[in-house]
């Protein structure tokens, strides 16, 4: 099962690679499919001593949610760049509602790249709403059985089981002693994640200065640990603790800096050079990796969480600036060279080069569309049928 699993979630560097490939070439992709790669291939090696880790042996639900929003993304992308046939506007919602119904934050990243896709499509209104339109409704096609399904147990159209997901939400806010756990036969699961949801939001509205600095603290810290991606280290006593660690030496690493935040402004010096060469070649398309980041850690800050595992969904997003950042700082530094700055320019220059727009879309073939859309809709079936089964 492990076997196959791997097998399954080594798709995940292949999607980062058609990200690379269509934001700046084939060799950035390359890039950015062999970093996380290594990655995974270190985190196996740190695992029997590092705290809250996941990759692809794991059982945990981080990486498939990677792998399912990083092909939105790059659909997504695909779309913002040039017209695209409706079989990858279904991906996008179908890949969006799938990850959804692994880990709920991740339907956050759906109106974030709708509402993006606005200013490519400002001229042309009626199509942003009939597009947006088909990319929702494939979403709402992946997660309608479980809702369904749901319903018919509960007398409620409810996402999460209120005893293992809105009880933690609650009691984050309210404290362990302000929540009951459900006892009373006679209120459903339904009524009691209402009455939850209910009294937790009257608790944020009535303090909200209690709740919003917990809220931009862990928003925060998902974006740093985003940001130290690349892992800082603070010491080095033994040259073979590049290739095999034998402690997690990133974990406290900033801490350990006399002056943290000149290490961090570094790392944001980087991204931002990746960003603006992304954005140089890509404009709005080249931000959507950002914003699924910045939506997914947003949602996940709302829950009161952060950090560890639970950046594994969206970091991979930061990899992708961080990397454009070093490339963009090492040719500027190869620039210096007078014997390689024409052929550096050259490069440069083709790689920031806007990418042309094709005149037309392709027309879609309506067999494949309602296999896409099938296929999506098995897929949110399949969770319900499951129970039926086996």
């Amino acid at each position: 099962i492990i076997t196959a699993q791997t097998l399954v979630l080594a798709l995940f560097p292949a999607v980062l690679y058609l990200i690379g490939a269509d934001l700046l070439g084939t060799p950035f992709g390359i890039g950015a499919a062999f970093l996380v790669i290594i990655r995974d291939i270190f985190t196996n090696s740190v695992a029997p001593f590092a705290i809250d880790v996941t990759y692809t042996k794991y059982y945990f639900s981080e990486v498939p949610t990677a792998l399912l929003l990083s092909a939105a993304v790059y659909f997504s992308i695909q779309w913002l760049k040039k017209p695209v046939a409706t079989s990858k506007l279904l991906a996008i919602g179908g890949l969006i509602g799938m990850a959804g119904l692994i880990r709920t934050q991740s339907l956050i990243i759906l109106p974030v790249i709708l509402l993006l896709a606005l200013p490519v499509f400002w001229m042309n209104l009626s199509r942003w709403l009939k597009q947006s339109a088909i990319i929702a409704a494939c979403a709402v096609l992946v997660v309608m059985p479980w809702l369904i399904r749901n319903y018919s147990l509960t007398g409620g159209f409810i996402f999460d089981h209120p005893a293992t997901q809105t009880i933690v939400f609650a009691q984050r806010y309210l404290g362990n002693e302000a929540v009951q756990p459900l006892t009373d036969s006679s209120e459903n699961m339904s009524e009691y994640s209402s009455e939850l949801m209910q009294t937790t939001l009257t608790a944020f509205f009535q303090e909200p200065g209690k709740y919003l600095p917990k809220i931009f603290g862990n928003f925060v810290h998902n974006e740093l640990g985003s940001l130290q991606l690349l892992p800082l280290r603070s010491e080095l006593d033994d040259m073979h603790e590049l290739v095999s660690p034998t402690q997690a030496f990133w974990e406290g690493a900033l801490e350990r800096f006399k002056l943290p935040w000149v290490a961090i402004s570094a790392s944001l010096i980087v991204f931002g050079l990746g960003l603006s060469a992304i954005w140089q070649r890509t404009r709005w398309a080249g931000l959507i990796p950002l914003a699924a980041n910045l939506a997914y850690n947003f949602w996940t800050a709302l829950f009161l969480s952060s950090g560890e595992r639970f950046l594994i969904p969206v970091d991979w997003a930061f990899l992708i600036y961080l990397l454009a950042g070093l490339i963009v700082l090492i040719s500027g530094i190869g620039l210096l060279f007078t014997t390689i700055r024409l052929k550096i320019v050259a490069v440069i220059r083709a790689a920031l080069e806007p990418a042309s727009q094709p005149a037309q879309a392709a027309r879609p073939s309506a067999r494949a569309t309602i296999l896409i859309a099938a296929l999506f809709l098995l897929a949110g079936v399949s969770i319900p049928l499951s129970e039926r089964v086996f």
